[in-house]
Parts: C-alpha cells; structure tokens; sequence
C-alpha cells in the first residue's frame, strides 16, 4: 500500500541541520542581534541559538510562497516526553491572539539534547513573530518548549526578505510586496489541487519507496495556473513530474495578486507533496 501526502503534512523524526557559515547575521542597522538568516533555492531559515553551558536553540524553515513553518526548538528545556512523532501541538505567541494548530515530532540536532519540530500552514506568522516578545509550543496541552524573541522585529523582516526575493526571482512582479499589495490567494485548500484519481495514478505510477518535490506556480493576472517549475531539480525526474504539472497548469486556482492600487500583477506560490509508499 501507498500513501501520498500533500503539503508535507506528514511529519518524519530527521536529523535537522543548517549551514551556520552560509548564514548571515541580522542586524538592527548598527549592532548583531541574536538571529541568522539563511537563504538557499527553496527555503529560508531563520535561526536564534543560545550559546553557554546550556545551550538551545530557536529556528523557523519555510519554503517560499507555500504559507508552511516549521518552527524548531532545542535545548534542555524541552520536555523529553514531547518527542514522539506525529503528535498534535499548538504554537502560542504571546500576542493574546489565538494559538496556531501543528503537527510535531522530535528531532536529532546536536549538541542539543532534545529537540522538537512542528509543523503548520499560516499567512500571519511573520507579522506575529515581529510583534512579539516570546513564542512556546504545546503539545497535548502541555508546555514544552519557550523561545524568547529579543530582536524579533528585525528578525521578521530579514525572513520575509529572504522570501520575498525567492518568489521574485522566481518571476513575482514585485509591486504585489509594497504597502497595500497581496500575493495570490488560493481560492482552496492545497490539499485539494489534485483529485483522489490523480494522486491514485501517481501512487501507481511511481516506483520509489519515498520522495519529496517541491514546485513553484506561476500565476497569471486572471489567477490562472500558467507555468510549474521543480525547486529541487537535482533530485531527477521521475512521474511525478509527468502528472503534478499538467495536472496544476491552466487551472484557475487563485485571486490574483495585485498591487497597491488593486491592479492585477502576476505572482508566484510553491507546492509540495510527499509520497511514501509500505511495503507490498
């Protein structure tokens, strides 16, 4: 049997890791702030570590025009009986505004002694970030994880930054990021882009035990899917790339973006599936 999630919905226990050399560091115009911005093809990954005896650690991982997190937290803090996969959590920011709803699973991260991830979709997570002093996960109701977020103003910015040149370079008409402008909406759930007999022929077609892709969506000013680009080419093709992209373009999937006088602008969003597939 085969299971194909879209979205990523589907949390695995893996080893997280990033390139602290490759990152850099956010500043507030003159000095460092405790934050690292690290920007590569399909993701932006921002990250907050706490260096001494105890050290810990506070990251965000997104991919681009998707609207998913994935918030991080290590250290000897977190409550070692978070770890398990696949569990419900609540990101808390300490905004007064309702928690976000998340999947969790614990990690691998040295030197850190425990760590856990959750997972989410939500399109206020940056603005919340920026106006808030600390950000905690709950898991089964339970507090595990706390981050404080000392410069966290300048650290939104620097992630947003960071996503917005991606979706640029990726062919966003940048007018649609200036005060009053939106990026394209989907007018429903990714989840539900594909039909139930497309991804059947995917999970028959593909002879994988597992795979992840990852595309970008060019959209057109009438909303309109008209361009499917793989993020993550060096991974090969395989069928998937036969089915997802004719099965997404020319579809009317989006309000259009638009710029900060209303005027219709072509934009960009990412999507991402996982397949994983048992053994028969």
């Amino acid at each position: 049997m085969g299971k194909i999630w879209l979205e990523g919905l589907a949390l695995l226990t893996v080893v997280f890791s990033y390139n602290q050399t490759a990152a850099a560091a956010v500043t507030d115009g003159t000095s460092k702030l405790p934050w690292q911005i690290d920007g590569t093809p399909g993701v932006c990954l921002l990250t907050r570590t706490i260096p001494g005896t105890s050290p810990a650690l506070f990251a965000i991982r997104t991919v681009p025009g998707s609207d998913r997190y994935r918030f991080i937290f290590a250290g000897e803090q977190i409550l070692k009986t978070s770890l398990a996969s696949n569990k419900r959590a609540e990101i808390v920011f300490d905004d007064g505004k309702p928690s976000i709803d998340a999947w969790s699973s614990g990690i691998r991260l040295s030197p850190y002694p425990y760590a856990v991830q959750a997972e989410f979709e939500d399109g206020t997570v940056i603005r919340r970030l920026g106006q808030a002093a600390s950000v905690g996960i709950k898991i089964e109701k339970n507090n595990v994880g706390l981050a404080v977020l000392e410069g966290a103003g300048k650290a939104a910015e620097a992630l947003n930054s960071c996503i917005t040149e991606q979706l640029v370079q990726w062919g966003a008409d940048p007018a649609q990021f200036a005060p009053n402008g939106m990026p394209p909406a989907p007018l429903r759930r990714r989840d539900d882009w594909l039909s139930a007999e497309q991804l059947a022929k995917m999970e028959i077609k593909h002879d994988r035990s597992a795979m992840h892709a990852k595309y970008y969506l060019s959209i057109s000013v009438d909303g309109k899917v008209d361009g499917c680009t793989r993020i993550n080419p060096d991974s090969g093709k395989d069928d998937a790339d036969r089915w997802i992209c004719p099965a997404l373009v020319s579809q009317h999937l989006f309000e259009p973006a638009h710029d900060s006088a209303g005027k219709a602008v072509r934009g960009v969003v990412s999507f991402m599936f996982d397949i994983v597939t048992a053994a028969r």
